[in-house]
């Protein structure tokens, strides 16, 4: 029996040792996921190897080490296997510049805390990097939004479509220079550095009537990552913690724009409201639960504070309703008539033109009826020449009838030329023929303010046909205004003027002084 080993026995044995205390099991934020396997798995093949070659096949002793050459050489080929198999599925991971700093800003340690491999499952084969120049555009109005997108680098803003003259009455809102772009364009917000573009449009991804409600432009040369929904939907069926990921920093996302909106941002560090946390150190005799002190912010991680914001009460609350309609996947305006109500126009002889309307139109119907009918519509005023009130493409929301004012009815080509068709004139209705296609069609003219101002009765279309299958009554009368309607426009189409010249009312805006033919409109 001999009273010890050599030394060479010794040293494989430590290294065996400190092969086992590696892989230990991290249970840091709920996953399971053992670390140090690599380096485990390394110090296993030295050591058997050690074992195998050094000390069995060199001990200078009268034993013989056969069986620690055998079985320290087959412990060496398993670990050897199994290292390569940790070694190629735990390789290093590099990242794309822009992708490396959205890990950091957004995702990393200081943020949602998402571990790098997690970040690299919900990009690799999956994200796509595009970029942006200034002016161009993201997406349009009326486009059906397929992605989920961060802004990595640049500014963009979005633009609403000013279908009520705002821009007439609201220049403060307006902060482009030159008058021939965006002039149809009211701005409603900005995406900044690491936000997400369209998170508004993602909460509304399964809605019906799913459209974007804004339009969304480079104001800068911008860096975009962005994820398509179908190709999400296979991630999450993956890897079900990241749907939760993108979820949570979507509501984050969209409660800062919120704030945002309103003149705020996220509070700092508060000493009576901040969480309570653990600040106990390892060497510590006690444990210690109280309130850390505040990290200072470097100038680069200081919160971006927007620059196009709302200057009045008025229009905070317009940028709020659009906000929520986006999320709702609803045309903006349906939200002015929470408590439906006609609202009170800003001359009274608009609502004497339109009782007298329906007086002419319906004289039968009852009081009670026509204060139902008035209350579901509301008042629109349009005080600049050649503002849109649907454009050839867009889906019709509404019905109304013109009590000042008139309207021209184009026919729009691909390169924006319009073709002037005919006129609506006082007491006659504006989007009838769209509202006798059904939900949802998208109308094949364009219709636009002829004078200088206009005032419109309008109700929504999913407004009268909830009340036209509540009541019959309400059908009826909506049937009797587009029998008349139809019936005056057919007369006023067969008059001489309109047979030999086409419509009158080209012939005053057609600026050549052509008294017959149709007139182009630039």
């Amino acid at each position: 029996m001999r009273a010890n080993e050599p030394w060479s026995f010794h040293v494989g044995m430590i290294i065996l040792i400190a092969a086992y205390c590696c892989g230990w099991l991290s249970i840091k934020t709920h996953l399971y996921r053992y670390q140090w396997m690599g380096v485990g798995r390394l110090l296993l093949v030295i050591g058997h190897f050690w074992l195998a070659f050094i000390f069995a096949t060199t001990a200078n002793s009268d034993f013989n080490y056969n069986e620690y050459l055998i079985w320290n050489l087959v412990a060496f080929l398993i670990n050897v296997v199994y290292g390569g198999f940790v070694f190629y599925f735990q390789r290093p991971i590099s990242l794309h510049p822009n992708l490396h700093s959205l890990w950091v800003e957004m995702f990393g340690p200081d943020h949602y805390n998402l571990q790098k491999i997690d970040f690299y499952m919900l990009c690799q084969e999956r994200a796509r990097i595009m970029s942006f120049q200034a002016g161009e555009t993201y997406f349009r109005e009326q486009d059906v939004p397929n992605k989920l997108s961060i802004l990595v680098v640049g500014k963009m803003m979005l633009y609403k479509t000013d279908d009520w003259g705002r821009r007439e009455v609201k220049q403060a809102v307006f902060y482009d220079d030159d008058p021939d772009k965006h002039q149809r364009d009211m701005i409603v917000g900005e995406v900044n550095q690491f936000e997400f573009i369209d998170s508004f449009e993602w909460l509304s991804n399964g809605l019906v009537n799913n459209v974007a409600q804004v339009t969304v432009m480079a104001n800068t040369d911008c860096v975009v990552v962005s994820w398509d929904y179908d190709v999400l939907k296979e991630i999450f069926k993956q890897f079900p913690r990241l749907r939760s990921v993108i979820m949570g920093m979507v509501g984050k996302d969209v409660g800062i724009k919120m704030l945002h909106i309103c003149g705020k941002t996220l509070a700092g560090h508060w000493e009576w409201s901040d969480m309570v946390r653990r600040n106990d150190k390892p060497w510590q005799c006690w444990r210690d639960a109280g309130i850390r002190a505040p990290k200072t912010k470097s100038a680069a991680e200081t919160e971006i504070v927007p620059q196009n914001i709302a200057l009045d009460m008025e229009e905070v609350i317009a940028r709020l309703r659009i906000a929520n309609a986006r999320m709702l996947a609803i045309q903006p305006s349906p939200l002015e008539n929470l408590t439906p109500s006609a609202g009170v126009s800003s001359n009274t002889e608009h609502g004497a033109k339109l009782l007298s309307f329906f007086r002419r139109v319906v004289p039968d119907l009852p009081q009670r009826d026509l204060h139902e009918l008035i209350k579901w519509g509301k008042w629109r005023e349009y005080r600049k020449q050649f503002s849109t009130f649907l454009r050839k493409g867009e889906v019709s929301y509404y019905l109304g009838v013109v009590l000042d004012g008139q309207l021209d009815v184009l026919d729009e080509d691909e390169n924006n030329k319009n073709t002037f068709k005919i006129s609506i004139k006082e007491y006659e209705l504006v989007g009838s023929e769209e509202f006798g296609m059904g939900q949802n069609q998208r109308s094949n003219r364009t219709i636009r303010v002829a004078s200088y101002g206009a005032v419109l009765f309008v109700w929504d279309v999913r407004d009268l046909n909830r009340l036209m299958m509540a009541d019959p009554r309400v059908e009826s009368v909506i049937s009797t205004l587009l029998r008349g309607d139809i019936t005056l426009k057919l007369r006023d189409s067969q008059s001489i003027t309109n047979r030999v010249c086409g419509g009158v009312d080209a012939f005053r805006r057609d600026g050549n002084g052509r008294a017959c033919g149709p007139a182009l409109i630039s």
